[in-house]
C-alpha cells in the first residue's frame, strides 16, 4: 500500500493543479488525482518486473561458486518471480513498456561487476535475503534502471523512496515463509482507502479554502500572504483539514509529516516557518476544543 506520505504529496500537486487553474473542474481534478495514486502502482509493479527478471535473466552463466549462478539459484527471487508469473497486474504492467533488447542482461552485468556484488561476503552469498536486498539496492542506484522508471513514469521522483520500501518488505516477507507454501499478500492495486483518504483531504481543503486561509492570515500578520510560498499555504491548509477532521491520525504524526514533505518540495526555510504557524494554530484549536482524537488518535 501507499505510505500516507505519498498520498500527501499527491493531495499537495492536486490541489495545487487546482489554485493554479481555479476553473479547473474539480472531478477533473479528482479524476487526476486517482490516475495519479494508480500510477505509483504502475511503477511499482514494473520495478518488481525488472528486478525480477534482471535477477533471474539466463543470457550467460555466472559462475561465483560451484558452478551455479548465484542470483538464479535465490529462493526469494525464485518466490517472487512465482508471484510476477502469476499476478495479472504484473504481467499487464510488463507489457505496459517496451525495453531494448540486451537491457536486462546489462543490469544484471553491471551488478555481477560492481564493487557492491564483489564486496559481499561468501556469507553473504549464501544468504538468500541479504545477497536479495544487495541487488535491489543496487538497482535503484543503477543508471540504466532510474532512466527506465523517469523516462516512463513522470513522477518517479516521488514514488522512488515509497517503491523501494514497500519491495524491501517483500523480501523480508518472503525470506521468513520461503520454506513452506504460505501465499504472499501483496496488493499491487490501488485500495478504497486510500482514495478515501486522498480525496477526503483534497474535499475538505478546497471547500474550506477561504476559512483555513483566514486561519493562517492570523497567525501571520507580519507577512504579506501573497508572499508566502504557495506550496507552504498548501501544506499548512492540509495539516489543518487533518487536525479539524481525523480523529484517528495523532497531531505529531499530522504536524511532522508536513513539515518533512516542505523539505523537499519548498524552500529551505519552509520547515521552520511551517512548524512555527502549525504549532501557534494547535494550541488555539487545543484551546478552543476543537482537537479531538480517539483511537490511534491520541497517540503522542
Amino acid at each position: 500500500m501507499l505510505k500516507r506520505r505519498n498520498l500527501r504529496v499527491k493531495v499537495m500537486q492536486a490541489i495545487y493543479a487546482k489554485e493554479q487553474d481555479p476553473n479547473a473542474p474539480i472531478e477533473n481534478i479528482k479524476n487526476n488525482l486517482k490516475k495519479n495514486l494508480e500510477a505509483y502502482y504502475k511503477s511499482y509493479a514494473f520495478a518488481i518486473n525488472i528486478f525480477c527478471k534482471s535477477a533471474l535473466y539466463s543470457k550467460e552463466t555466472y559462475l561465483k561458486e560451484n558452478n551455479i549462478n548465484i542470483l538464479q539459484s535465490n529462493d526469494i527471487l525464485l518466490k517472487l518471480a512465482e508471484k510476477c508469473d502469476n499476478s495479472n497486474f504484473l504481467i499487464e504492467s510488463w507489457k505496459y513498456i517496451h525495453l531494448e533488447k540486451g537491457t536486462l542482461y546489462k543490469i544484471k552485468n553491471n551488478f555481477l561487476s560492481s564493487e557492491q556484488y564483489n564486496s559481499l561476503s561468501k556469507t553473504d552469498l549464501k544468504n538468500d535475503e541479504k545477497l536479495a536486498n544487495a541487488y535491489l539496492e543496487y538497482l535503484f542506484q543503477e543508471d540504466l534502471f532510474t532512466t527506465i522508471m523517469e523516462e516512463n513514469f513522470r513522477n518517479w521522483f516521488d514514488d522512488e523512496d515509497a517503491v523501494f520500501s514497500a519491495i524491501v518488505k517483500i523480501l523480508t516477507s518472503i525470506s521468513k515463509h520461503v520454506s513452506d507454501n504460505i501465499p504472499l499478500n501483496i496488493k499491487f492495486k490501488l485500495q478504497n482507502e486510500e482514495i478515501k483518504f486522498a480525496t477526503d483531504i483534497f474535499t475538505i481543503v478546497i471547500e474550506d479554502i477561504g476559512g483555513l486561509t483566514k486561519m493562517i492570515e492570523s497567525k501571520t500578520k507580519n507577512w504579506d500572504i501573497d508572499r508566502i510560498a504557495q506550496i507552504d499555504l498548501i501544506l499548512m491548509k492540509m495539516a489543518l483539514a487533518e487536525l479539524l477532521h481525523f480523529d484517528t491520525i495523532p497531531v505529531k504524526v499530522t504536524i511532522n509529516e508536513y513539515i518533512d514533505i516542505s523539505k523537499y518540495y519548498s524552500t529551505p526555510k519552509s520547515k521552520d516557518f511551517i512548524n512555527g504557524i502549525l504549532d501557534i494554530l494547535l494550541k488555539d484549536l487545543q484551546e478552543a476544543g476543537k482537537i479531538q482524537k480517539v483511537g490511534r488518535g491520541l497517540i503522542g
